[in-house]
């Protein structure tokens, strides 16, 4: 749902740059695009690091199994 309303929000800015609204008149559409595209990608990068990071017994091996 993060992403979404991310991406929402950042084609919203880059949609009303490329048309010209009143509000986002003073922004470049392809700066807006650059900016939309990487703070997704970083954001996805960081999720993806610490999901790897939560993940339970995936170093260890479990207690069942005795050497």
């Amino acid at each position: 749902m993060y992403y979404l309303s991310l991406g929402g929000i950042g084609g919203s800015i880059v949609t009303g740059s490329t048309v010209g609204t009143i509000e986002f008149i003073d922004i470049d559409p392809i700066a807006s695009a650059i900016f939309t595209v990487t703070s997704i990608s970083v954001l996805a990068v960081v999720h993806t690091y610490y999901m790897h990071q939560d993940r339970i017994g995936e170093n260890e091996k479990p207690p069942e199994v005795a050497q």
